[in-house]
């Protein structure tokens, strides 16, 4: 049996390393990166991840550990998210902490989203997650966010407020709603103030 299990953990760790160096010609490997990640346990992966500096090879494992949705991950994540000078890589490590729920990278979440040198990407990545998280401090930044000249920056915003159930957000949202001329953005807005009005009913 321990001889067994050793193999196993051989095998994955094996098909990892494998995996990496085809991840690094950035050639198509969606199939046998699914097999891997689903045999592989998230703690192995977060280990990986801890000592690969491929830029390509860090976002596709963020990726893993968000489907993998695992607790433990997080702190793995927040190192990344920190670490790294890689939008790409940032933006992956905040979509999988806003799908782990990670209500500690509140303030870091925040901090990214407030800062106009970030690709707008990522700083649309960083409000959703606030939103999903449940990050209600973050309410006043996203309700500046409505503001915004971005367009995805306002889109983003909305929606997290809607996940947030924001009663605050609701004067400004909808003034933003008679102002808007995007369509895209006038559907989140409209769908956080449907949100927010039937839970307070």
């Amino acid at each position: 049996m321990e001889r067994l299990l050793m193999d196993q953990i051989v095998f994955r760790d094996n098909a990892l390393r494998q995996l990496i160096e085809r991840l690094k010609n950035k050639r198509d490997v969606k199939n046998s990166f699914d097999k891997v990640v689903d045999k592989t346990p998230a703690l192995e992966i977060c280990r990986v991840l801890r000592m690969n500096r491929d830029r390509h090879t860090q976002e596709v494992l963020c990726n893993a550990l968000r489907k993998k949705k695992h607790p433990a991950a997080i702190p793995t994540l927040f190192s990344i998210l920190k670490q790294t000078r890689s939008p790409k890589v940032r933006a992956a490590a905040i979509e999988a902490l806003g799908d782990l729920r990670a209500i500690s990278g509140g303030p870091y979440l925040i901090k990214l989203f407030k800062d106009a040198r970030q690709p707008v990407y990522v700083r649309d990545t960083a409000a959703l997650s606030l939103g999903l998280i449940g990050y209600h401090k973050a309410e006043v930044e996203l309700i500046n966010g409505l503001r915004s000249k971005i367009r995805t920056i306002r889109y983003c915003s909305a929606k997290a407020l809607g996940f947030l159930k924001s009663v605050k957000a609701l004067p400004e949202l909808s003034k933003q709603l008679l102002r808007e001329r995007n369509t895209s953005v006038k559907h989140a807005l409209t769908e956080a103030l449907c949100i927010i009005i039937k839970d307070r009913k």
